[in-house]
């Protein structure tokens, strides 16, 4: 091979060698842009996202203290409230829990009597027990009480005299309806 088909071979070569190089520079250029933009993109959405979170965060701190607001206003109101409104409320659940004793005790009851008549009023019940073999039978007025300071009542009281005195009756009314 001659020289100058040498040297023309050498141009081509380093021709087509200088073009790939700069379709190379070009295209390593055309990447780094695109990078950039996908890294500046992230840490848009990265910076996004601790905004986020930060919100969130901010939310969650001031719904907690609000919470706590309410609980240290809620624990204040307990200790402000007047002694008669918590007897109020205890003395209704001492109404509650007398009630239930009675249920309770209506049950146990109607084994021992013939007949349980609740009365409600100035006593809970009535038992009646019919005389069978030995047994007269008998007539029982029945209060039941729950709680440790189960007093009678004034009418209880004076109820229990009548009966202790003898002064009890058996009475039939007639009624006409014309």
């Amino acid at each position: 091979m001659s020289y100058p088909a040498l040297f023309s071979l050498l141009f081509i070569i380093n021709t087509l060698f200088g073009i790939s190089i700069f379709s190379l520079i070009f295209e390593l250029r055309a990447f780094k842009k695109d990078l950039a933009l996908k890294i500046s993109s992230l840490e848009a959405q990265d910076s996004n996202r601790a905004r986020d979170v930060d919100l969130r965060l901010k939310d969650f701190r001031d719904s907690l203290s609000k919470v706590v607001a309410e609980n240290a206003e809620f624990r204040k109101s307990l200790r402000d409230l007047p002694s008669t409104v918590l007897r109020t409320i205890q003395g209704s659940v001492n109404n509650t829990t007398g009630k239930l004793g009675e249920l309770v005790k209506f049950i146990e009851l109607q084994r021992s009597y013939d007949r349980l008549v609740p009365l409600g009023s100035i006593v809970d019940f009535m038992g009646v027990r019919l005389p069978e073999g030995d047994d007269p039978g008998g007539l029982d007025f029945i209060d039941v009480k729950t709680g440790k300071r189960a007093v009678l009542s004034k009418d209880q009281k004076a109820l229990r005299d009548v009966i202790k005195a003898g002064h009890i009756n058996f009475k039939t009314v007639k009624v006409e309806i014309t």
